[in-house]
């Protein structure tokens, strides 16, 4: 980077002592070390949140056998959100691969919102809401291990589906909302720098933060975007 550059954003740091180089034009590396600590004991919550899901799973089952299909949904959200909560732990340990194991699990196994809208239509809604809750604990998933194109996918999912079930259900939604999506964004957009993401990618990112950012009326491309620094920016 050019001694005038400035950094903004996080840096996946993994457990333990970390080693930050810094290298600027003309001058010596400076690296920093930083420590990150060892994340508290959840293996007996991940168990009992396990047990959970498979008791659940097993409960949809019966119900569908017995055609209870409100049932067989009802059980089946409730095992889904559980193997979500799961992954969020999994993330917190820094067990990643075994996190996006279960994400990827829910995402494959949740049934189309027209399917449930057949046999339990209140519950339909719980399909967006599981699959913005799993891409969301994805993009943790994809900031630490490196992974620019899912964090990207996983952002350009979760948020809208966000949006999209709060402009329903709050139709007078304040300016305040869309500068929060706006500031979710700008962290995933620099998270995406962070981890190498192509300039390509940061262009649609910065694409839907704009979006937010004009619904909140207050919107100049020539200061919202000077805040992002990545090769061929305006802010480079």
């Amino acid at each position: 980077m050019s001694s005038a550059a400035c950094f903004k954003g996080e840096i996946p740091l993994q457990v333990g002592l970390n080693k930050i180089v810094f290298s600027f034009d003309g001058a010596e590396d400076y690296v920093l070390e930083v420590k990150r600590n060892e994340p508290e004991d959840k293996s007996t919550d991940i168990a009992k949140a396990r047990a959970t899901a498979e008791e659940e799973f097993e409960a949809s089952r019966w119900a569908r056998q017995n055609k209870d299909m409100y049932r067989y949904y009802r059980n089946l959200f409730f095992a889904y959100g559980t193997c979500i909560d799961v992954a969020e732990d999994y993330v917190e340990i820094g067990l990643y691969d075994s996190a996006r194991e279960r994400l990827d699990y829910v995402l494959k196994g949740l049934p189309s919102e027209a399917a449930v809208k057949q046999d339990a239509a209140d519950l339909g809604h719980l399909v967006d809401g599981e699959k913005a809750d799993a891409n969301k604990i994805l993009t943790e998933v994809a900031f630490f291990t490196h992974n620019p194109e899912l964090l990207k996918k996983a952002t350009l999912t979760w948020l809208p589906l966000y949006r999209k079930s709060t402009e329903k259900n709050l139709p007078d939604i304040g300016t305040w909302y869309y500068e929060q999506q706006a500031e979710e964004y700008a962290k995933q957009i620099n998270r995406y720098i962070v981890i190498g993401g192509s300039s390509g990618g940061v262009s649609e990112l910065l694409a839907k933060y704009a979006e937010c950012r004009r619904k909140t009326g207050f919107y100049d491309p020539k200061y919202d975007l000077h805040d992002f620094k990545y090769p061929g920016g305006p802010g480079e």
